[in-house]
C-alpha cells in the first residue's frame, strides 16, 4: 500500500520562507516495485528496514531542495551552479554502484556561470525571465510546457510542498539512495495528490503551472544535476 509522506509547504516570500522549521524525518513503508521497460525505473520511497538512511538523507535532500528554491526567488546563479559538474570532474564522476557519469557536451560550472551571467541566454530565460522565455519559443514550441513559465515566476505564484523520490536499482532489488528527485509541487494543485514519479510523468504538461523538479545524484565529488536544471524531461531541446 502507497503511504504519502508528509512533505514540507514552503511560501512565497525569498527571506521568510527560509523561516520553514520541520524537516523530513519520519518515512513511509513502501514496496519496491520491479521498472517498466518502456518507461524506465520507476522511482518510490524506500524500504522501511532502510528507514533511518533515508530519513538523514532526506533532511539533506530537503534542505538542497529550499536552497535551490531560495536560490531562485532570489536569483542568485552562484548558488543553483553549486551542484553543477565542475570540469575537473567530468574525466572521473563515478559514484556507487550506479557509476552515472556526465554526459559529453554537458554543461559544467565553468561553462554554466558564464552562461548565467547573459540575461539574453536561454538557461538565464528559463530560470528567471517568463517574457524572455516565450519570445523564445518556435511556432512548434508553442504548446510546450517548458517555455510557459519561468521557474521564478512558478515559485512567485504561491506555495510549493517538496515530494522526494529515490531510483530503484536495475534490477528493482533496492532502492538508491543516492540518486534522487525532488519535485516542487503547487500545494492544492491536482498534482499535490500524486504519490508517484509516474503520476507526475504522466503529466508533463502541468509543468510549470503546477510542479517543477530537479534529479541528483550523488558522486564522490557532492551532490550533482543529473539532468538540466529545472529542465523538463525528456525535452531534447
Amino acid at each position: 500500500m502507497t503511504k504519502r509522506r508528509r512533505v514540507r509547504r514552503l511560501g512565497v516570500h525569498p527571506v521568510f520562507a527560509l523561516g520553514v522549521t520541520g524537516v523530513l524525518l519520519f518515512c513511509s513503508l513502501m514496496h519496491v516495485i520491479g521498472s517498466n521497460a518502456a518507461s524506465g525505473p520507476e522511482l518510490w520511497r524506500i524500504r522501511s528496514s532502510e528507514k533511518i538512511d533515508e530519513a538523514r538523507r532526506v533532511e539533506e535532500l530537503s534542505q538542497i531542495a529550499e536552497g535551490l528554491r531560495t536560490a531562485v526567488l532570489r536569483k542568485d546563479s552562484e548558488a543553483l551552479l553549486k551542484y553543477y559538474w565542475r570540469n575537473a570532474e567530468v574525466a572521473d564522476p563515478w559514484s556507487g554502484a550506479w557509476a552515472v557519469a556526465n554526459s559529453d557536451g554537458a554543461d559544467t560550472y565553468e561553462s554554466e556561470r558564464e552562461i548565467l551571467a547573459d540575461p539574453a541566454s536561454p538557461p538565464y530565460c528559463a530560470l528567471y525571465d517568463t517574457v524572455c522565455r516565450r519570445a523564445m519559443a518556435k511556432p512548434e514550441h508553442r504548446d510546450d510546457p517548458s517555455y510557459r513559465l519561468s521557474v521564478l515566476d512558478f515559485f512567485l505564484a504561491g506555495p510549493v510542498n517538496i515530494e522526494i523520490f529515490f531510483r530503484t536499482s536495475p534490477d528493482g532489488a533496492r532502492v538508491d539512495l543516492d540518486r534522487a528527485i525532488l519535485v516542487f509541487v503547487r500545494t492544492g494543485s491536482p498534482s499535490s495528490k500524486f504519490s508517484r514519479l509516474r503520476d507526475f510523468e504522466s503529466a508533463l504538461n502541468k509543468w510549470a503551472d503546477e510542479f517543477v523538479w530537479v534529479e541528483l545524484t550523488l558522486t564522490r565529488f557532492g551532490w550533482r544535476y543529473e539532468r538540466v536544471l529545472f529542465g523538463l524531461p525528456y525535452d531534447s531541446d
